[in-house]
């Protein structure tokens, strides 16, 4: 291919200016990028920000001075009337104290009245008041109508203040000072201001996290049409063939529709950029003074260039995600189902920052900084509370570089697999007619028990029993076992090769000792990282179930507690994460690029399933090493020893020192020196073990060719 002046054009500009032209004549891409955020921005910031302006006016509005009238009825009532008059000279000028005070004096309650309140005041009052005893006042609406909002709080402070006269004159009758019970109090002086602005800053973080959340989730939109067509367009139009006969190599075809993917959503971003600056200008209008005065007095010029730069990270990491997964895919009804799981996926991750307490700011902000879509939106909303971001900036910009290189991969990995690129659809048609018979799951059918499994156990939290031994072994069944058995039993793969149901490929016994070893290292290091990064203050989720587990293992005997603590989900998940996800993940023939993002990929989807944000880090390091197991042995069942050994560590430590398992937190630097020594051991056993192919073996050929000729 060449240009007007015969210079060569490279094969990745050709391929993304060849799509982009496409892309540019498609109504529902030119949609979806200028125009629906010049439509969503407007509704929602304004709906945002007139519900805001009336919450902090209903506060102000409760806060006002108003006059108060109160009818105080009861034989003694004069006296009490009398008491709140002395009151109102001593403190009729503190803070809520009303605009006017009106007391009023009836023997009875009347039928009608002007009075806001009634109050009754019990025969006895005043001896009783006078002494030492308690009354409890009654105080009702003027015709049976509740007291305003307002009111109440100025009925409150005269009270009150009749309390703390009444207080004042026992304790001089007992020869005693006021200050006993009073001992300290505070007063702004000098040159010291109020700090009224801490529920502004609140309010604007709340604000720019929202805003961030839509923004991220309409700009990964405008990937979607564009992914779509990349892959799974070419396919229908059977122009696929003629693409890969062209003068580029596979990269270079990812890599100019990945340009041409990414420009279609820079250039939503910049649209929603230009509708959001739009929308925050015009909204300012509609906020009440202070917040919109904190709002415009942020340093905007930084500000802006920080959120610029990490939606373009996030806009980079999306338009990657979308060529992935649309990679995979055989049609574009098919790429669009497929695409639903980014949006679910860039929800979830995005609304982390909406979580309260979460920042990079702390010892686990850059591990939150790293995530990919989270870290992008923390660092966006701090950066507009004016924290500094540099080394979080850093770390989510590595992050999405890192992610983005890894979908590629896997996009090219994809399109180099024929099963991928060019199987045909499947043959069952009916709604209960089972899919062809195929050696592997498919990447989509790989994931998706895992998207059950992660479902079943958010929503098993509040459906199982408070009793570990009970609910451990049924939150197993309800999230790994039954999604598992469902999805297995409905489609026709080898199960054998799928679940890797084999002894190991070499030196077995070697290979399961090490992966023991590895187990227990990872445990130590794992508790001596978490430690470090959680500290003392570990979240209160985290540290009721450590309370739990430890109580767990303290009360049953150690065979039934090393069963359900230990073997239990290992022999659970294992299956589902290195059998069916790996292996569908992987495919029958995987390059390098494709095993190692399935092993990532599986990793991570282990690490969300455990749902504790603390724990995520090491359980995806446990995951990946569990991945690696299965990958090296070719079996299963060094990955069931080795994480049966890690759960199992808690129930030793309780055993051998008493010590309960979260004391590992504060462990010194020898336990750390042990647990990688443990590790790099059992490491060195399992490298031993003979990597094997990924050819199919004969059982699993002719698995495939009789169930091949059992198509109808």
């Amino acid at each position: 291919m060449s240009d007007g002046d015969n210079r060569v054009v490279p094969g990745v500009l050709a391929i993304a200016a060849r799509d982009l032209l496409e892309f540019a004549r498609d109504r529902r891409t030119v949609f979806i990028t200028f125009l629906l955020p010049l439509v969503a921005y407007p509704i929602v910031a304004l709906a945002t920000a007139l519900g805001i302006r009336g919450a902090i006016e209903e506060l102000d509005r409760r806060e006002q001075a108003v006059p108060l009238s109160i009818l105080l009825f009861g034989q003694d009532a004069e006296p009490l009337a009398a008491r709140i008059a002395a009151a109102e000279a001593e403190a009729g000028d503190e803070p809520g104290w009303p605009a006017r005070l009106m007391v009023m004096v009836a023997g009875r309650r009347p039928a009608e009245t002007t009075a806001d309140c009634l109050v009754r005041v019990p025969a006895g009052s005043e001896q009783m008041l006078a002494g030492e005893g308690h009354v409890e006042l009654e105080v009702y609406g003027p015709a049976e109508e509740p007291v305003a909002a307002e009111k109440i709080e100025h009925l409150r402070v005269v009270f009150a203040a009749v309390a703390r006269a009444i207080r004042g004159q026992r304790l001089a009758r007992l020869g005693l000072n006021a200050s006993l019970v009073d001992p300290l109090g505070i007063s702004l002086g000098g040159g010291l201001p109020p700090a009224p602005g801490v529920e502004l800053d609140a309010i604007l973080t709340t604000i720019s996290g929202s805003l961030l959340v839509i923004l991220a989730l309409l700009t990964v939109t405008g990937a979607f049409h564009p992914a779509a067509d990349a892959f799974a367009g070419e396919k229908e139009r059977g122009t696929i063939e003629t693409l890969l006969l062209a003068p580029c190599s596979l990269g270079e075809i990812v890599r100019g529709k990945y340009l041409a993917v990414l420009g279609v959503t820079l250039a939503t971003l910049a649209a929603n950029l230009l509708a959001l600056g739009g929308t925050v200008a015009v909204g300012l209008r509609a906020l009440p003074p202070p917040l919109a005065g904190v709002v415009s007095g942020m340093p905007t010029v930084a500000t802006a260039g920080l959120v610029v730069v990490t939606q373009v990270a996030m806009a980079a990491v999306a338009s990657a995600a979308c060529l992935a997964i649309t990679s995979v895919v055989r049609s574009l009804k098919e790429a669009q189902h497929a695409l639903t799981t980014v949006m679910l996926a860039v929800s979830v991750l995005s609304a982390v920052a909406l979580l309260p307490g979460v920042s990079t700011d702390g010892p686990g902000g850059l591990l939150l900084a790293a995530v990919p879509i989270t870290g992008q939106v923390l660092v966006a909303r701090d950066a507009i509370g004016g924290a500094s971001v540099a080394g979080p900036l850093l770390v989510t910009l590595l992050s999405a570089a890192a992610s983005s290189w890894l979908a590629l991969r896997g996009a090219t990995a994809a399109l180099a697999d024929e099963e991928l690129l060019f199987r045909g659809p499947d043959a069952a048609a009916g709604i209960w007619r089972r899919p062809a018979a195929r050696l592997l799951p498919t990447p989509l059918e790989a994931v998706f028990p895992a998207v059950l499994g992660l479902a079943g156990i958010w929503y098993a939290q509040g459906l199982l029993p408070a009793n570990l031994a009970w609910s451990l072994p049924l939150q197993q069944l309800l999230s790994m076992v039954l999604p598992l058995v469902i999805v297995a039993s409905w489609q026709r793969v080898d199960l054998a090769r799928t679940f890797r149901l084999r002894w190991p490929r070499s030196r077995g016994w070697l290979t399961l000792g090490g992966a023991a070893l590895l187990g227990a290292g990872l445990f130590l290091l794992g508790a001596v990282a978490i430690g470090q990064i959680v500290g003392e203050s570990p979240s209160p989720a985290a540290e009721e179930l450590a309370g739990r587990l430890v109580g767990l293992l303290e009360s049953l005997p150690v065979w039934l507690a090393l069963l359900l603590v230990a073997v239990l989900p290992a022999c659970c998940e294992e299956p589902l994460f290195r059998g069916w996800m790996l292996s569908g993940l992987a495919g029958g023939r995987p390059g390098r690029g494709r095993l190692a993002a399935a092993v990532v990929l599986q990793a991570a989807a282990f690490a969300v399933v455990h749902l504790l944000p603390e724990r995520m880090p090491t359980t995806f390091l446990v995951g990946l090493v569990l991945g690696w197991l299965a990958v090296r042995s070719g079996s299963i069942l060094p990955g069931i020893v080795c994480h049966a050994v890690h759960n199992a560590m808690p129930l030793v430590v309780v055993q051998l020192s008493g010590t309960p398992a979260g004391g590992l937190e504060a462990s010194p630097l020898w336990l750390a020196l042990t647990g990688a020594a443990a590790a790099a051991a059992g490491a060195a056993m399992v490298i031993r073990e003979r990597p094997g192919s990924a050819e199919p073996t004969h059982e699993s050929a002719a698995f495939e060719s009789g169930l091949i000729r059992q198509r109808p």
